[in-house]
């Protein structure tokens, strides 16, 4: 029976000729198609009507002449006698094992992708659910503090708000620049508008600075991981954030 996964074999063209160099055309092309029969799965009948099917045209003579590159060989099971090149068969077999080491270094590969993808949307999952609990414990501590008495800014500097907005804009700052910088070494074109987040953030706490943060990271890093969800403006997506922390801080 045809074999259709032995799609190819090793073929070597010096040995080749040399073996059929001084054969007739009609001779080497009679000895091509038989090997050609074998690699494909099939069995080289040890009958001369039969062969003259699987190679028309093809004479005693000929025959005779490419007779001695085949041994018979009788099946063990059914007793049926065929013939079959022995250097051919080596060849399909060494193919047929390089075939199924093949399949099985692709099974396991897939088989440890499979895991590794499982492992990671395990973790991010993970990470979402520390952050949101942050975020909720950040929120209910900063609904029962007491305001903290206004600073006194430096020279030329305000602090809107008062409280704590003069180390939070100095916090975000510092990882705006922070950011950049290993952006830039990375060779990434990605930024994070400082300015813009200072404007937006600068009356939050630093408690709520930090679980910003703690999301944004987590965001950034599943975006690395899967380019399908990777953050193209960081800027805007840090302001949404600072927006729905506001909002659900708001609702509460």
């Amino acid at each position: 029976m045809k074999d259709k996964n032995n799609a190819w074999i090793r073929f070597f063209p010096n040995d080749w000729m040399g073996g059929v160099f001084m054969l007739p055309l009609e001779a080497r092309g009679a000895y091509i198609t038989l090997l050609a029969i074998q690699a494909s799965g099939q069995k080289i009948p040890d009958d001369l009507e039969q062969l003259q099917v699987a190679c028309p045209g093809m004479s005693i003579s000929i025959w005779n002449l490419i007779r001695s590159k085949f041994d018979v060989v009788e099946d063990p099971d059914t007793g049926e006698r065929y013939l079959q090149n022995g250097k051919m068969t080596e060849e399909v077999e060494r193919a047929t094992q390089k075939r199924e080491t093949e399949t099985e270094r692709q099974r396991a590969y897939r088989e440890r992708k499979s895991a590794k993808d499982g492992d990671r949307t395990h973790n991010v999952t993970r990470d979402k659910t520390r952050t949101s609990r942050a975020a909720y414990g950040a929120q209910n501590q900063n609904k029962n503090k007491k305001p903290s008495p206004p600073i006194s800014p430096p020279r030329g500097e305000s602090v809107e708000g008062g409280g704590d907005g003069l180390s939070v804009r100095s916090l975000v700052r510092e990882y705006a620049d922070k950011f950049n910088r290993k952006r830039k070494e990375n060779g990434s074109s990605l930024r994070l508008s400082g300015d813009r987040l200072v404007l937006s953030a600068g009356r939050m706490s630093p408690e709520d600075w930090e679980t910003i943060v703690g999301a944004f990271t987590a965001a950034y890093v599943e975006g690395v991981n899967n380019p399908k969800r990777a953050i193209k403006d960081p800027t805007a997506f840090m302001l949404k954030l600072i927006r729905e922390l506001r909002e659900t801080a708001g609702a509460e």
